[in-house]
């Protein structure tokens, strides 16, 4: 997703696209700062509002809990993401 983003330019599914990238980084790789970066750039790329709360949950859930603490704020964008990605079927 990355590789035609970049040949291709922005789609609906670039940001997500990023943020799989990112986390990989985070959990694969264990190269956390490589996988927040990239991350912070899906959240920046999520400009179609059906993918911002699916990229958000990503990258926020899975990838900056690796650089920046758990705050009060998060758990309810982690909530939004997972309610949005597991029940929204339209």
């Amino acid at each position: 997703m990355v590789r035609l983003t970049l040949d291709y330019g922005l789609s609906a599914c670039s940001a997500f696209g990023f943020g799989g990238v990112a986390l990989s980084h985070a959990a694969l790789l264990r190269d956390y700062d490589g996988g927040y970066s990239v991350g912070k750039i899906a959240v920046a790329l999520a400009l179609h509002p059906q993918s911002l709360p699916d990229v958000t949950w990503l990258v926020s859930g899975m990838v900056s809990l690796y650089k920046e603490p758990m705050q009060v704020g998060t758990f309810n964008v982690i909530f939004a993401g997972i309610t949005h990605f597991f029940c929204d079927f339209s």
